[in-house]
């Protein structure tokens, strides 16, 4: 394990963040992988209910508690160990029948990278991710699969490349939005009218008992042929996002 690189990393944190990747330390020092995830969902759960401050009161707990996870997990990640991640994934049906690439659009939720390491462990491969900024080595990480995926960062030629890749019936991932509830950008949609390639949404969402749901939906114009259709497709992304959220409003 690299709990060397999680000690240094301690050293430039704030408190905030230093107190997660000391629980996360403790939790590698002390704990089976295999009960790595149910430690980070109990201390996400405390954490979520006794750190409040600074944190937006207009999110619901349920909805902190997936942010905390989701850091966590994030942490655990450097390890760079498996460990077991409980989650289900449902809409996998979706992600066949194309001729000109596919692309799966996703928002800024708590989880969404144990959706893309759960299309990666069902055999579904992503050849490339859109990320608005660079990483160290060029590729991502995911949660619940030690497989890394090529970024493409989004400048002014990154288009090209993704075209490519799409007129190569190859499938991308990206987020829709900049940050969490920022308006979603239609350019990614109008790619996909240009050229015919299908769209899917994908969604996470954190239940009360720890279970991760991931979900992947069409959007009502897969093949969308308009801006009247892609439109469409930015207001059902949008309704999704909303309906995600309302179920962590109920909890």
């Amino acid at each position: 394990m690299q709990l060397n690189k999680l000690i240094k990393n301690t050293d430039r944190l704030t408190s905030r963040r230093w107190l997660l990747h000391i629980i996360v330390l403790l939790i590698t020092l002390f704990l089976p992988n295999k009960s790595w995830y149910r430690s980070a969902f109990f201390w996400s759960r405390k954490l979520a209910y006794f750190n409040k401050k600074g944190m937006n009161s207009q999110l619901s707990t349920p909805y902190k508690i997936a942010e905390r996870l989701n850091t966590l997990l994030s942490i655990l990640r450097r390890t760079n160990t498996n460990f077991h991640i409980p989650s289900t994934l449902t809409g996998e049906q979706y992600l066949g029948g194309y001729e000109n690439g596919i692309i799966i659009c996703t928002v800024h939720l708590p989880l969404i990278k144990v959706g893309v390491a759960n299309l990666m462990n069902n055999g579904f491969v992503i050849d490339a991710a859109i990320a608005g900024k660079p990483t160290d080595d060029g590729f991502m990480s995911v949660w619940g699969s030690l497989v890394r995926i090529p970024v493409i960062v989004a400048d002014v030629n990154s288009l090209i490349r993704v075209k490519s890749l799409l007129q190569n019936n190859k499938s991308i991932g990206l987020m829709v939005d900049s940050f969490f509830q920022k308006p979603i950008s239609p350019n990614i949609f109008r790619l996909a009218s240009k050229i015919g390639a299908k769209v899917v949404f994908l969604y996470a969402y954190l239940r009360e008992d720890g279970l991760i749901e991931t979900t992947i939906e069409l959007p009502p114009y897969p093949f969308s042929r308009n801006e009247v259709e892609v439109e469409a497709n930015i207001n059902a992304i949008k309704n999704g996002l909303n309906s995600v959220l309302g179920k962590y409003q109920n909890l």
